[in-house]
């Protein structure tokens, strides 16, 4: 197999010449053209140069790079007054960002970046997968036409060929590469053979960017006999690397609209998140904070929010809390099943020679026989030890204190 470097304008003198004195001047490349033309890194096989046509082909284990771009084939033929480069059999190209076009036959322009493929396979380098009919690729966006695209695995662990559990058939496809986005128009989703429809145009992130996108969630369906249909509208917002917020507006047929908000941030000592869920309704509930018997109509709420932080290497400070405005707000819009709420905090610090942790605890109560006002709280939990140096018969002295 030859390898050789090769500028633009170079390739036909160096092809012109005999074998023998191609081997010497292949990995030769004249100073002018190096600095002046982009390179094409090209090896094969079997070489062949038709000077008049301006046409070189290349069998046999071809491969071709430049810019990042990196195409194998079997054959390929390079038309150099049009600039085109047509590559048949086990075609294979790699993109800078990683992401892997296989098919068997690709027509793409010298720069092995822009062209058309028939019958294709993407193999995206977040793991996920597109199979077309067709694909164009300009720049960094790849329109598709009949194309399925899945997340999951869709072989088995010995390398058979599998269904994936879920994926999205539709007639038009684009991967923009740049942005990580990949669009659907007429897409239909397919979980575990059953086919869903979706959205006439929608899009997805294809893993590549670290945090996510922001934008539209899949809607949410439900029926129970509570609220009758509930339908959801999850819209995630990415505010920064370590911030996001997802803002759900739920609607139902047998009651009023309620919303529900989640915020996550990534803090430079620890993360912590929030979460709230509110509607306005009738309360059955004589327990209800500021509730009168002339007005079973009012406010109803439910939240939740934990968090971890390291102040300083022995000192963290863990918390969590869940409270309610009413004993049956939670489990009316199915929210949780427990029946008590418990919130706690805990500060902790650990040495090489001691423990204390400070606690607290407080709960409250959903049963209706729960009378909150006689739910005590705990405050303060202390556990301490300390590890003294005296020895005594052989051992270490533990001195532990909790109240």
């Amino acid at each position: 197999m030859r390898s050789i470097s090769l500028s633009l304008t170079a390739l036909p003198l160096i092809l012109g010449l005999p074998a023998a004195a191609m081997a010497q001047e292949a990995s030769v490349q004249p100073p002018e053209a190096s600095t002046a033309e982009p390179v094409i890194d090209f090896s094969a096989d079997e070489v062949a140069y038709d000077s008049g046509a301006d046409l070189l082909t290349a069998q046999g284990q071809v491969r071709m790079s430049r810019d990042g771009n990196y195409l194998a084939s079997d054959r390929v033929s390079w038309d150099r007054k049009s600039g085109r480069v047509v590559a048949e059999g086990n075609v294979v190209v790699v993109t800078p960002q990683g992401d892997k076009l296989v098919g068997e036959r690709v027509d793409l322009t010298d720069s092995l970046r822009d062209g058309t493929v028939e019958n294709l396979l993407i193999v995206l380098e977040s793991g996920g997968r597109i199979a077309a009919t067709r694909g164009t690729r300009t720049g960094d966006l790849t329109s598709l036409e009949n194309a399925v695209y899945s997340a999951c695995p869709v072989t088995t662990e010995a390398g058979c060929p599998r269904d994936p559990s879920w994926k999205i058939n539709a007639a038009r496809v684009s991967h923009d590469s740049a942005s990580g986005r990949i669009r659907f128009n007429g897409g239909r989703l397919t979980v575990l053979g059953v086919t869903l429809p979706l959205l006439p145009v929608f899009s997805i992130g294809d893993g590549s960017q670290k945090g996510g996108f922001s934008g539209a969630l899949v809607p949410g369906i439900r029926i129970d006999s509570n609220n009758g249909l509930e339908l959801d509208f999850p819209y995630y917002w990415r505010i920064d690397r370590n911030r996001d917020l997802t803002i759900t507006p739920h609607v139902y047929t047998g009651s009023l609209p309620a919303l529900e908000a989640r915020w996550r941030h990534l803090t430079s000592i620890g993360a912590y998140q929030l979460n709230g869920f509110v509607t306005y309704g009738d309360v059955p509930d004589p327990d209800a904070i500021d509730l009168t018997p002339e007005n079973r109509d009012g406010f109803r709420g439910y939240f939740e929010g934990n968090g971890r932080f390291q102040l300083d290497p022995y000192w963290t400070l863990t918390g969590s809390f869940r409270a309610a405005t009413d004993k049956t707000v939670a489990r009316r819009y199915d929210l949780t099943r427990d029946d008590r709420l418990r919130s706690f905090i805990n500060a902790e610090r650990i040495d090489t020679d001691s423990y204390i942790s400070i606690e607290g605890w407080a709960f409250q109560g959903l049963r209706s026989t729960d009378q909150q006002d006689r739910i005590p709280i705990a405050l303060p939990a202390i556990d301490a030890r300390l590890r003294l140096d005296e020895t005594v018969l052989g051992g270490k002295v533990v001195y532990r204190n909790g109240i």
